[in-house]
């Protein structure tokens, strides 16, 4: 399941490089930090920026995040449910991991196609 939606994250991230300016702080960070979309939530550093080499500025972590969000709020709906599934099984919330299933079965998610049962 964590595989399904890491590759749900990355083809959503990939559509999102091919439709943006090669020359934006958006499409840089989507092609060479991609590892951040894929770091646990409660392991993002908050507080502490870092120079990124492709932008050539210091920003914070999850300041990064925040930038491309606000690009594409369905990349944001990827990267939470991502995240979701990602908590409960580290956490072992296996209620709110099967909740989460319920949701993209009944097909409330719209960007995943409805499973066949």
């Amino acid at each position: 399941m964590i595989q399904l939606t890491a590759r749900a994250l990355d083809k959503c991230r990939t559509t999102l490089i091919s439709h943006i300016d090669k020359h934006s702080r958006e499409y840089k960070l989507l092609k060479s930090h991609w590892k951040l979309f894929h770091k646990y939530e409660k392991e993002i550093i908050d507080d502490k920026p870092v120079f990124l080499n492709e932008i050539n500025e210091y920003i914070a972590q999850r300041n990064a995040l925040d930038l491309i969000f606000d690009f594409s709020p369905k990349f944001k709906q990827v990267y939470q449910v991502y995240q979701g599934i990602l908590e409960a099984t580290r956490e072992k919330m296996s209620q709110f991991f099967m909740m989460l299933f319920t949701v993209i079965i009944r097909h409330e998610v719209p960007w995943i196609p409805p499973f066949q049962l």
